[in-house]
This record gives structure tokens, sequence and C-alpha cells, in this order.
């Protein structure tokens, strides 16, 4: 079977054989967190990093990150795709651990201080990833 160009991530092509439900599904939730890094790092730039959400989520994010890496390895992938699915997650790793996590503030969504979006989402953001997942799991099939 033909080797088929699933994502670029971290600038990075990401291949897997046509038909490959489990690559391409790990292939796919890479994506996911792709764009919740995104989201993490522009939160951070914004007066709700330090919000009450944002640390719990970060925190949950993380761990997701960790199960995906225990699943990546346990799969019977071959051994190089497995390194490049697991430096990718390394990388989110890392650059959630870079984060400034503080709960010394509150959210500001009621003062309307935010200054990206109306208010502050950081909790959405692990929802929008799910849906991305979903989509393309779907465009798969």
């Amino acid at each position: 079977m033909a080797k088929i160009r699933q994502a670029r991530i971290l600038g990075e092509d990401l291949y897997a054989e046509e038909g490959d439900k489990i690559a391409i599904s790990f292939i796919n939730e890479l994506r996911g967190y792709n764009v919740a890094m995104g989201a993490f790092n522009a939160i951070d730039q914004d007066i709700c990093h330090e919000g009450a959400s944002f640390k719990p989520v970060l925190n949950k994010l993380t761990k997701r990150l960790r199960r995906f890496k225990e699943n990546v390895e346990s799969s019977e992938m071959p051994d190089e795709q497995k390194k490049s699915l697991l430096s990718k997650a390394d990388s989110f790793l890392a650059d959630a651990d870079q984060i400034v996590q503080s709960l010394t503030g509150s959210c500001r969504k009621t003062a309307g201080e935010c200054t990206i979006g109306a208010s502050c989402f950081p909790a959405n953001v692990l929802k929008a990833m799910d849906e991305i997942i979903k989509l393309k799991e779907a465009e798969a099939i």
C-alpha cells in the first residue's frame, strides 16, 4: 500500500499507509494537540493566563499527552513512525511546561478584561481539540 501524507506538524510531514487506521488516528490526535498548544500559547500572552481555569485545563492536556505517548509506545506501529509521533508529543509537553502557570489572578471574563475573545476560554480549547480529532477521523473513514 502507498504512504499518504496525513498532516504537517511542527514542520514535519507525517505519513501513514493507506488504510492504517491506527496511525491515522494517532496523527489526527496530534493535529488536535497542535491546535491546542497554539491556543494555550496565545492564552499565555493574554491577561487571562492567570485565570483560575487555565492551570487545571493545561494539566488535563499534559495528562492526555502522556496517555497519548503510552498508547503510541504500546501500539504495533513501526519504530520509526512511533519515534516521529513521540518526538512531537515530547515537544508539546516541553511547550506546556514552559507556559506560565499561576493561580494568583482570577478569570476576568465578567470584567471584560480579556484581550483574546469575549471571555476567558481555556476549557474550550480541549473541546475544540476533540472536535478537530473527530472531524479528521470522520474524513478518514
